[in-house]
């Protein structure tokens, strides 16, 4: 839940209006608009969403279920989730999230995570020390409330640290989210932004983009680079090109049950290649990025902004 305060820092994400007042079931604001809030969570968004308020009150899926995760109901989910091999694997994210969060937790204030799916209690236990808010397009998964990353409901400069995995290539407009997060964090804040490079299309229809190290770089020209690093690399990206490409040769389910369930036997073991492979021009063909940006409040034009790459590639 949010507190109360923050209830009341808000603004309306379309017109930046600020709240008057916060009802148990509707927040109001400056001029004459007003959201449901929906068991204390209020329901951020604006006519120019692609999710509403109707869909988000009637539980209508979008993005990602509780059914597409539940391991308990569903012997399909159980198998793909807890027994298969995986095609890729992120071998250093426990560490870069917890060196991120002794760096953040040290510091404490606020964090914004957009699109928190099923980890808000794994988020609120990372950044303990912190006001940590949940967000997502749907509420089903225990977020603290909805927002679309297009249109921030927050000040300018309120946040300590954004933290964004695996959604900008939701977005239907990546360079205006990286406007708006960039807008919510504090000069001095910190920015940590998730994004693959190459992998299947997935959460259809709402699946847009791919973002080179450059792509997502220039994306944030108001912040300098304090870490990047390539999340799974170039043989676990072979091993889910090839385990797609099986379980795409036909549309027929029991087929592609059965290639889903070769192809991780098959292939997974070719993740465990970026051990020993992972080097600076891995970046030709990763399945993706974590880069922490520094907003420093700099504005970066042209070649300033792909200083990095050159310095990958002497």
């Amino acid at each position: 839940m949010i507190a109360d305060a923050i209830l009341q820092s808000l603004i309306h994400p379309k017109t930046k209006a600020s709240v008057t007042a916060v009802d148990t079931d509707r927040i109001r604001f400056a001029d004459g608009h007003s959201i449901p809030m929906m068991q204390g969570r209020p329901i951020l968004l604006s006519e120019d969403s692609l999710f509403t308020i109707e869909g988000v009150l009637q539980n209508e899926a979008t993005t990602q279920e509780a059914t597409f995760i539940d391991t308990q109901g569903s012997i399909k989910n159980y198998l793909r989730k807890r027994v298969l091999p995986s095609l890729a694997k992120d071998f250093h994210i426990e560490k870069r999230y917890r060196e991120l969060a002794q760096t953040v937790n040290a510091q404490g204030g606020r964090v914004l995570v957009i699109g928190s799916g099923d980890k808000v209690t794994y988020y609120k236990n990372l950044f303990h020390a912190c006001e940590v808010i949940c967000s997502d397009v749907h509420l089903g998964l225990g977020a603290d409330c909805v927002i679309d990353a297009h249109e921030i409901p927050f000040p300018n400069a309120f946040f300590d640290l954004v933290f964004a995995a695996q959604v900008l290539e939701h977005t239907i407009n990546p360079w205006k989210v990286a406007q708006e997060v960039q807008r919510v964090t504090k000069i001095g804040g910190r920015i940590q932004m998730e994004v693959p490079q190459n992998y299947p299309y997935h959460g259809q229809p709402y699946d847009f983009f791919r973002f080179t190290f450059t792509g997502l770089r220039v994306l944030f020209e108001q912040c300098s680079i304090e870490k990047v690093s390539i999340t799974e690399s170039n043989a676990a990206m072979v091993g889910v090109t090839l385990g797609n490409y099986l379980m795409n040769l036909s549309a027929q389910k029991h087929y592609r049950r059965g290639a889903l369930f070769l192809s991780r036997f098959m292939f997974g073991w070719l993740k465990y290649l970026d051990r020993f492979t992972l080097h600076q021009r891995s970046v030709s063909f990763p399945k993706g990025y974590a880069f922490t940006f520094l907003r420093d409040g700099e504005v970066r034009k042209g070649a300033t902004l792909l200083e990095e790459y050159y310095a990958l590639t002497p």
